[in-house]
């Protein structure tokens, strides 16, 4: 074999693994809790999923599939509970999408086609 092709071999190998590993990691980082969460204590106790459409609130598609209660704010919808697991004094559901979390009401975040929307329920 010459040492041109031993070389490309070489790299080629090298590429696959660096990429596995990196993939993996940040599949798994993605499922540990932030330094920020950490350092406040927040545990995440259940998370539902699910991918956005072109047009659809987190809030729509969220009462397409689950049952919702929502209070309405100043801000707009808050939920309150999902599948009859409420929001109490320590624990909340927060929506992330592709794991950024809300930034604004469920009910006013526009989501996209390929979007990963999940709802944590967190205890703090």
């Amino acid at each position: 074999m010459n040492q041109t092709l031993r070389q490309g071999i070489i790299t080629a190998i090298f590429l696959v693994i660096l990429f596995g590993i990196g993939y993996g990691t940040s599949y798994y980082a993605a499922k540990l809790p932030s330094p920020a969460q950490k350092a406040l204590g927040i545990t995440t106790r259940k998370v539902l999923s699910y991918k956005g459409q072109d047009g659809k609130t987190v809030l729509e598609l969220l009462k397409a599939s689950h049952k919702v209660d929502v209070k309405d704010s100043q801000y707009g919808a808050v939920v309150s509970s999902i599948d009859d697991t409420p929001q109490t004094d320590t624990t909340i559901w927060v929506y992330y999408i592709d794991g950024i979390p809300a930034q604004e009401a469920a009910d006013k975040a526009m989501t996209k086609n390929g979007q990963t929307i999940e709802w944590k329920y967190e205890q703090f």
